[in-house]
């Protein structure tokens, strides 16, 4: 290949992997953008799309110790109004989602689906999207520190499986000797979600 044309694919092949390093590091799947349905399209009470709201994680979730479909919960800590100001999501309310993907060893991306949201009816279907969360990077567990004699043995879901191991051996046969887990990104439980919903938001 001549240099004009190594070149040029260089250039070609540049956006893309500047684009993936600029990805949040913690986002949802789906839609992002509210769309403002007419009020004639919406049955029964209903939150208006584009409303913001907070929910506070119950658990942690991860890209090492988390397996993509892993289900977890978060608490409504703003309650939501319908257009009439009457109550529809109340403090305490439980927001349920899934993990749609940890990333790769390389890029590692939580990537989360929102599913559901109780409601002062029951549970109902929700589009919202991640607008904000808190949570911080980590190098991951010590391979010589780590302990899985009384515990589970973690591992990252993107490896092959002869490479999953937590321990040390699984490390370096993964990674190489003498090297740890790189970078992975954590929320923590307690970590607040700021959310947008996209679509809008009906009582049961």
């Amino acid at each position: 290949m001549t240099c004009s044309r190594l070149l040029s694919v260089l250039v070609a092949l540049a956006p893309v992997g500047c684009a993936s390093a600029l990805e949040p590091e913690v986002a949802s799947v789906g839609p992002q953008t509210p769309d403002a349905a007419s009020p004639a399209r919406v049955v029964g009470p209903s939150v208006l799309a584009g409303t913001l709201f907070s929910a506070q994680m119950d658990q942690p979730i991860d890209t090492y110790y988390s397996a993509e479909g892993a289900f977890f919960t978060a608490t409504v800590v703003d309650p939501l109004f319908d257009a009439q100001g009457q109550l529809l999501v109340p403090y305490g309310a439980k927001l349920r989602g899934t993990i749609a993907s940890v990333g790769t060893h390389d890029l590692p991306r939580l990537r989360i689906a929102l599913d559901s949201i109780d409601t002062v009816r029951g549970s109902a279907p929700i589009a919202a999207a991640v607008r904000d969360v808190q949570h911080y990077e980590w190098t991951g567990p010590d391979p010589l520190a780590l302990d899985t004699s009384s515990g589970p043995s973690y591992s990252r879901q993107d490896l092959p499986s002869a490479q999953r191991s937590a321990g040390l051996f699984g490390y370096q046969s993964a990674y190489g000797n003498g090297t740890t887990q790189p970078r992975e990104v954590r929320v923590p439980s307690g970590a607040i979600m700021e959310l947008a919903l996209v679509r809008p938001l009906t009582r049961p």
